[in-house]
């Protein structure tokens, strides 16, 4: 593997986890499952997890 090669997948690491950071997730990170959003919070229908809205988690 060369230096460009590394470069390359640092350099799309670093874009990957600046968007993770920066948007409001759409599906649960446990199970996958499509959020609904209910007084002020995102909800997993599985029950896995719960984020706040507006705001990464």
């Amino acid at each position: 593997m060369s230096w460009e090669q590394l470069l390359s997948i640092y350099q799309q690491n670093a874009e990957e986890l600046l968007r993770a950071e920066t948007e409001q997730p759409l599906e649960c990170p446990n199970c996958g499952s499509p959020l609904d959003e209910a007084r002020g919070l995102l909800n997993c229908r599985m029950g896995d997890w719960q984020g706040p809205v507006g705001r990464p988690a």
